[in-house]
């Protein structure tokens, strides 16, 4: 499969050849794929990636940043747009920190900590609903 230029999450590059780099991408749970990009091409490298060598910032550090001019063109809609500060996003109620497919796997299986939940059983929808209603407010979802 041939990509034009472009590339993300690598976690090895298998062989440039012919203008053509054979590049191994990561996937979720730990899957790869193969991908064949055409060169000259813009990657990006996944943490699944293995550390750089140590000779690769010799070479890295003896590279050059030219800079070229360009023509400057004012954007006339700019004026036009309205810009406004985000706003703040509501909170996850579980936030699972893991490096690896297993310790995810981990975090999905375990069963929940606490037990400060509770049970709604022969309640009306009215209920039901409040109950929602007042456990988002104590997660910090809604306010």
């Amino acid at each position: 499969m041939a990509f034009p230029g472009r590339a993300s999450w690598l976690a090895a590059v298998e062989k440039v050849e012919n203008g053509v780099a054979t590049l191994l991408q990561a996937l979720p749970r730990g899957q790869r794929r193969r991908l064949q990009v055409r060169l000259p091409a813009i990657v990006t490298v996944d943490a699944a990636a293995a550390a750089a060598r140590q000779s690769a910032f010799g070479p890295a550090q003896r590279g050059e940043i030219e800079a070229e001019s360009a023509a400057v063109e004012w954007d006339e809609a700019q004026p036009e747009w309205n810009v406004t500060p985000a706003r703040k996003r509501p909170k996850r109620l579980k936030i699972v920190k893991a490096a690896s497919a297993r310790d995810r796997f981990k975090a999905a299986a375990a069963k929940a900590e606490g037990g400060s939940g509770q049970v709604l059983t022969d309640v009306t929808p009215e209920q039901g609903a409040e109950a929602i209603f007042k456990l988002l407010k104590d997660e910090g979802v809604l306010r």
